[in-house]
C-alpha cells in the first residue's frame, strides 16, 4: 500500500478533515493535499506528529511493501 493511500485511510476512518490533519500537522492544507496524493514527501518529523495523531507506529507508516496497515475504523 503506497504512503499516500495510508494517509487517506487513515484519515477516512478517523472521520478527520484534510484541514484538520494539515493543522495538526504545522502544514498548510495545499501540502498535506500534496502529501496524500504523493506529490510531496513526507519528513521524519512529520511520520511522528502522524503516528501520534493516529496512535501508530511511523515506522509501520512508513514502511514499503505489501504490509497492510492495521486500521480501526471510529465509525
Amino acid at each position: 500500500m503506497e504512503l499516500s493511500e495510508k494517509l487517506r485511510l487513515l484519515r477516512y476512518a478517523h472521520d478527520y478533515t484534510r484541514e484538520y490533519v494539515a493543522y495538526k500537522l504545522c502544514v498548510s492544507f495545499k501540502h498535506y493535499v500534496q502529501l496524500e496524493s504523493g506529490q510531496e514527501v513526507l519528513t521524519l518529523d512529520q511520520a511522528k506528529l502522524i503516528g501520534e495523531l493516529y496512535q501508530i507506529n511511523a515506522a509501520d507508516l512508513v514502511q514499503d511493501g505489501d504490509e497492510e496497515l492495521n486500521i480501526e475504523w471510529e465509525h
